[in-house]
């Protein structure tokens, strides 16, 4: 038995059996952006560069909860640094992140 697997993040090959005739007149349906891409989006558009509190549903006995100004995107480890409120660098995974919210500009 042989089985094929498509990326549903490419475009639909036409000659693929599976491939679904386009119904004009109908929205285009995807799934909604996720947080870790609503934060990405936010930190390039330049949002994010006041301090930001991060809520985090980390496992094994990290901070739940961080607070600091981005200082850059890891993007190899999908991981936002932050310089927090004492000068120490914090690690943000981005698959953790439960909430986020900007407090207040550093001045």
């Amino acid at each position: 038995m042989t089985i094929t697997l498509q990326d549903p993040a490419l475009e639909r090959d036409p000659t693929s059996r599976h491939a679904f005739p386009e119904v004009p007149g109908e929205a285009e349906l995807r799934a909604p952006r996720t947080l870790a891409e609503e934060l990405l989006a936010s930190f390039r558009s330049g949002e994010l560069g006041s301090e930001t509190a991060f809520e985090l549903g980390s496992h094994g006995g990290y901070a739940r909860s961080v607070t600091g100004t981005i200082s850059y995107l890891d993007e190899e480890a999908n991981t936002f640094m932050l310089r927090g409120r004492d000068d120490e660098l914090i690690r943000v995974p981005l698959r953790d992140v439960t909430s986020f919210s900007r407090t207040s500009s550093r001045g």
